[in-house]
Formats: structure tokens, C-alpha cells, sequence
């Protein structure tokens, strides 16, 4: 079980692989959670017929904890998206596409050709969550897809 705070929004997350609790240590608290998370050895299954038969159990739970997640918060008005984001003199850009495909190393590009400008900065997210009074961005790490393969 890990408690952490995504989108601004703490959750508890009641997995049975390390993956998850590894992959959200920073994004830990202590605050009672909001939603309660878990993921059925069923679900594990459903999430790898959808995929190519190469992921271990740790991750594909945490794929089917995200989704849920991203359901969940439509209940309260929030929009939960997977993206790469960079941010460029207090204006935002969202990198879509399916996990794997390379938006981090874009939004990793493009900082190092603005690098040089004055006054830029740059924030990286992986979710991305905003409803109509305010946007949050959570850092949550996303391995790759190749680093969590079965051996």
C-alpha cells in the first residue's frame, strides 16, 4: 500500500507488486485518501490481452491502477491526461501519444534548444489534471515499457 498525492489529489494505491510504491515514493503523503485504489489479478490479465505478452505483473498493475485513477477523477470534474509537459516563459505545451513513443525525450529536445534563450524555464510532467478552477501537474515518473519486461 502506498499513499501519494496526484493531480492534487491524495489517493491510496493497495498494490501486491513493488512496481507501484517504487515508481510514487516522492509523490508519498500522509493524508487520508480520497480514492482507494486496487487492482484484481483479473484486471492484470484484461490490461495484458490488450498488450504485447512481454510486461511483468508489476507493471501492467500499475498501468490498470493509472486508468483507473483517470476514471475515478472524471467524478470530481478533473481531467487526468498522460503527456509530456514543458513549460516556456509561464506558457504550457502537452505532448500526446501512446506511452513508449517518445514524448519525454521531445519535450527534452526542445528545452535544449531553448536552453539558451532569457528567461526560460522548463517543468516536465507525466499527468497532467485540470477541471475549471485550476490545472495541477504530478511528476509521476513513468518507466518505459522496455524497462519493466519479463526476463
Amino acid at each position: 500500500m502506498v499513499r501519494v498525492r496526484l493531480a492534487g489529489i491524495p489517493v491510496q494505491m493497495n498494490s501486491r507488486f513493488p512496481d507501484t510504491a517504487r515508481l510514487c515514493r516522492r509523490y508519498e503523503t500522509q493524508e487520508e485518501p480520497k480514492l482507494v485504489l486496487s487492482v484484481s489479478q483479473e484486471e492484470i490479465e484484461a490490461e495484458r490481452s490488450m498488450q504485447a505478452d512481454i510486461f511483468t505483473d508489476g507493471y501492467l498493475e500499475l498501468v490498470c491502477m493509472y486508468r483507473k485513477l483517470a476514471l475515478e477523477v472524471l467524478k470530481q470534474d478533473v481531467f487526468l491526461l498522460h503527456a509530456a509537459v514543458i513549460e516556456v516563459d509561464g506558457e504550457g505545451y502537452a505532448f500526446l501519444a501512446p506511452s513508449g513513443t517518445g514524448k519525454t525525450t521531445q519535450t527534452r529536445l526542445c528545452w535544449s534548444i531553448l536552453e539558451s534563450g532569457q528567461g526560460s524555464s522548463m517543468a516536465t510532467s507525466r499527468w497532467f489534471a485540470w477541471n475549471e478552477t485550476e490545472t495541477a501537474g504530478s511528476f509521476l515518473p513513468m518507466a518505459h515499457p522496455g524497462a519493466e519486461k519479463k526476463d
